[in-house]
């Protein structure tokens, strides 16, 4: 669903006003698709009123033949793009890829009775929109099927094979049947493979892999509202061309796949770098949520014995958790960011989320200011939390308070940023947050520790032609973050000479310099990327590292190149996985006392670190006049004072964030 009424023209089409709710009865649209034998034919379709019952038990018996409906789960695409139906023999404009989607949905000897948002709510009557979204769980939820279409991209992309992926998820799914506890992540997993039997040859699982890495980067898993389409359904259907495939056996395939190794998201074939190649990593995160979340509340009998992660998604998971998790999906109409989850408190399994918009009081209303709206929520939130979480989230809107994230925000920075655990440092200590707002301002108690002195240039320089070498050993994915990173190296290693290096903490330059790469990187940890990696792979990452650095010591001689590898290098050895995307949103700064930060983008000399009463991470600031109130450049990682080595209870100030 989407807050546009540009997908679908009704200004020839008169709805038919829908009966107001008669105690738990309600009264909703559907969409009767008349048979054609012939694909060409318009699309002929009948509106037709239906009512349906919000509390219906797991044991209620399935609805008669007559009202009987399937839910259709789609991606709106390109408002540009149209096409024309019939309804009720009136003409009337829709999206094209709903178009696709009816003609493939279409059967040829018997009409077809759907919900689709599209057309089923009238888009131009926000009154109606309003109360039309709180129904949406019980909608897919009573729904006999929920079809979730994924239009094939043209053109076809390398690797597209349906079948394939289908094909390899459903293997994985067997292989978890016979060797449910199996872990292959490591650099025999192809013998591992031939010894359990269940995949035909190496050859068979990489096309596979490919084909399911492909499939993943359709637009449909990045959507918002497909969150609640496919994890309030009771059974789903993946149609894509002329494949389908369960939705649930097809994601416990895919989980399987990743919790074992057999299906790598990112391959390690010439990594140099642990870093992330070009996959759909935040949409393939996104719909395993959707089928943790769906699998918690199911009855589908096959949901008996669900993986690790289900059984770890309980009820603690809240409002703020799952926007901070789908904060990569998109929605046309930015309140749909928090309006497409709430039809997720219905479900038994999530009595945190019904807990909070109890204590918050959010309804959709899509007359509300979206500012309005987010602030609202992110003051709420940080009263409720007593932890200042909310304040690492990326804000990406310069006029609004930057205390208050922008949800809507998609940008590949913040998706790179968003995907991430919890904080698990402690700066200001066991403190609670005691937040205070006065309109756009923010007030929490806090110290500053010092003032930004130095931030390293990111503009890199002409690289030096036996650098370039590098380049014929490194995958050329990985040559320009190599570069940046060695970089970035030699500016601190520089910052060094002007000054004899004593770091506050009295570690060494070695220590503070692995502590802040690895402990930045720790920072930005995937959710659910970082279960896949083991000790066997970092090490022959790091190995190769070091290989690198001795070959081309001969070439570059000793300096400052030789110390930034082999820093660089600390990032590989024993920790997980880097993102080269946080190099785009973080920088690496030093204060005047000597601290090195790893900061904001945004960081500027003048910017002051800060800790937050509350905060688990130090802030950096900036402020724009004498005494008044500070802008949030973001959070940081300070090595020397993570845990609390500077916090005092007693000693604090007000600290004013605008």
């Amino acid at each position: 669903m989407s807050g546009s009424s540009r997908f679908c023209s009704n200004t020839q089409y008169i709805y038919k006003p829908l009966k107001a709710p008669n105690k738990n009865i309600y009264e909703v649209r559907l969409v009767e698709l008349l048979p054609a034998a012939c694909q060409e034919e318009p699309l002929r379709c009948r509106i037709r009123h239906e009512s349906l019952s919000r509390h219906v038990s797991d044991a209620t018996p399935e609805p008669g033949p007559e009202t009987r409906f399937e839910a259709l789960s789609y991606a709106w695409g390109n408002a540009a793009l149209f096409d024309k139906i019939f309804l009720d023999d009136i003409y009337i404009d829709i999206g094209q890829n709903l178009s696709i989607a009816m003609r493939c949905l279409r059967l040829a000897n018997r009409s077809r009775v759907l919900w689709i948002d599209a057309i089923c709510i009238n888009q131009i009557d926000t009154d109606e929109k309003n109360a039309q979204v709180t129904l949406m769980y019980m909608i897919y939820s009573q729904a006999k099927d929920v079809v979730i279409f994924l239009n094939e991209p043209i053109p076809l992309p390398k690797h597209w094979n349906v079948k394939r992926a289908f094909t390899i998820a459903r293997r994985f799914a067997e292989i978890e049947e016979v060797h449910p506890q199996v872990v292959l992540r490591d650099d025999r997993v192809f013998e591992k493979l031939a010894a359990i039997n269940r995949v035909k040859s190496i050859r068979f699982w990489v096309k596979g892999c490919k084909a399911l890495r492909v499939f993943f980067d359709q637009p449909w898993f990045e959507r918002m509202w497909v969150v609640q389409e496919a994890a309030c359904a009771r059974h789903a259907t993946i149609l894509c061309g002329k494949q389908d495939a369960c939705w649930h056996d097809f994601m416990k395939g895919v989980s399987y796949g990743i919790r074992s190794g057999l299906f790598p998201p990112d391959r390690y074939r010439k990594v140099i770098l642990p870093v992330y190649q070009e996959t759909p990593r935040g949409k393939l995160s996104a719909a395993l949520q959707m089928y943790y979340i769906g699998s918690r509340h199911s009855l589908h009998p096959h949901h008996i014995n669900e993986p690790e992660e289900v059984q770890r998604f309980d009820a603690s998971v809240g409002l703020f958790a799952l926007l901070r998790r789908f904060h990569g999906s998109q929605a046309t109409n930015p309140r749909d960011k928090i309006f497409a989850l709430l039809g997720l408190a219905s479900l038994h399994s999530m009595g945190q989320l019904r807990e909070d918009l109890k204590k918050f009081k959010i309804q959709p209303d899509y007359r509300v200011d979206v500012k309005n709206l987010f602030c609202r929520l992110a003051e709420v939130i940080l009263k409720d939390m007593g932890s200042l979480d909310l304040l690492s989230i990326p804000s990406s809107r310069k006029d609004w308070p930057s205390w208050v994230p922008d949800w809507s925000s998609t940008s590949r920075q913040i998706e790179a940023l968003s995907y991430s655990t919890t904080p698990k440092h402690r700066c200001s200590g066991d403190s609670k947050a005691q937040p205070m707002v006065y309109g756009d301002v923010l007030v929490l108690k806090g110290k500053f520790i010092d003032n930004i002195a130095m931030v390293v240039d990111r503009d890199l320089p002409e690289i030096p032609v036996a650098l370039k070498r590098v380049s014929r050993v490194v995958d050329s994915t990985y040559f320009d973050t190599i570069c940046q990173l060695a970089y970035i190296g030699i500016q601190i290693l520089e910052w060094e000479t002007l000054e004899p290096f004593e770091y506050p903490s009295g570690e060494s330059r070695l220590d503070v310099y692995k502590s802040l790469i690895d402990g930045a990187r720790s920072q930005h940890e995937s959710q659910w990327f970082g279960s896949s990696h083991n000790s066997k792979i970092r090490k022959k990452i790091s190995e190769r590292f070091q290989r690198l650095v001795r070959r081309y010591e001969k070439i570059l001689g000793h300096g400052s190149l030789r110390n930034a590898l082999l820093a660089v290098n600390f990032a590989a050895d024993g920790v997980q996985v880097f993102d080269a995307r946080i190099l785009q949103s973080k920088t690496i700064a030093r204060t005047s006392k000597g601290y090195l930060v790893y900061a904001p983008i945004e960081t500027r000399v003048g910017d002051s670190v800060t800790i937050l009463q509350g905060g688990k991470l130090p802030f950096v600031v900036h402020r724009d006049e004498e005494n008044g109130p500070n802008r949030l450049r973001g959070d940081c990682y300070v090595p020397g004072i993570m845990n609390g080595e500077l916090w005092r209870d007693e000693i604090y100030d007000d600290i004013r964030i605008a």
